[in-house]
């Protein structure tokens, strides 16, 4: 008779990546590098890279000590009692911040957020859409 094949119960899996994608979101809030965060937390940064791809899983005590140095409850990184994650809105930003401009983005909203003017970031917002828009366009005109 055959076995199973063992399936590994502590390989990382979709929750380990949204957690990663929260503790990514996160660090770039803060404005912390990989390997400053990791320096406080005592790992490599490499380790900090697997967490935020979701690559290793994080465990308790280690998330614990990441929610610190993050200065946010180690609730934050997951979701809530519904089952969703905060809702259509919170999700986009995650995503946002782990598409690889991410870096970009927290850069636009804190300078966003200092500006005096409240009708600026609203031209802002609409100046990114049109170039967005055209950029579609000018694509479709090809094919």
């Amino acid at each position: 008779m055959q076995m199973p094949p063992k399936v590994n119960q502590r390989a990382a899996n979709s929750t380990d990546t949204e957690i990663g994608q929260r503790i990514r979101a996160r660090r770039l809030e803060k404005g912390l590098s990989q390997t400053e965060l990791a320096t406080e937390v005592g790992v490599t940064f490499q380790q900090i890279q697997k967490y935020e791809k979701g690559m290793n899983r994080v465990g308790g005590g280690r998330l614990s000590q990441i929610a610190e140095v993050l200065g946010v409850p180690p609730s934050y990184f997951f979701a809530s009692e519904d089952g969703k994650n905060g809702g259509t809105e919170k999700t986009e930003i995650f995503e946002l911040i782990s598409n690889g401009k991410g870096t970009a983005a927290i850069r636009i909203l804190r300078a966003m957020s200092q500006m005096e003017d409240t009708r600026l970031p609203y031209a802002i917002a609409v100046l990114c859409e049109n170039i967005v828009n055209r950029s579609a366009e000018r694509i479709r005109g090809f094919d």
